[in-house]
């Protein structure tokens, strides 16, 4: 059995542990609104969709843009010639 010292430790622990929970499950709620709002997603797995989406476009217009930079080196390196 416990003593009531550590009863009252134990207490004290679950309380925090009780006020750390609110607080996450707040900050939790902030993010999903923010994720509802600015990107139009209403679940984790609707921005994890999202996301990779994103970095799908990201390397095709990567792409896109070094293939032009290197069309329009060509073009003036004719030019120079």
């Amino acid at each position: 059995m416990k003593t009531e010292k550590e009863l009252i430790e134990l207490k004290s622990e679950i309380e925090e542990s009780k006020t750390t929970i609110s607080e996450l499950t707040g900050q939790k709620t902030a993010l999903l609104t923010q994720f509802k709002n600015d990107w139009r997603c209403e679940s984790l797995k609707e921005a994890k969709q999202l996301l990779t989406q994103l970095e799908k476009d990201d390397r095709i217009f990567d792409r896109k843009i070094k293939a032009e930079t290197e069309r329009l080196e060509d073009i003036m390196e004719d030019e120079e010639n």
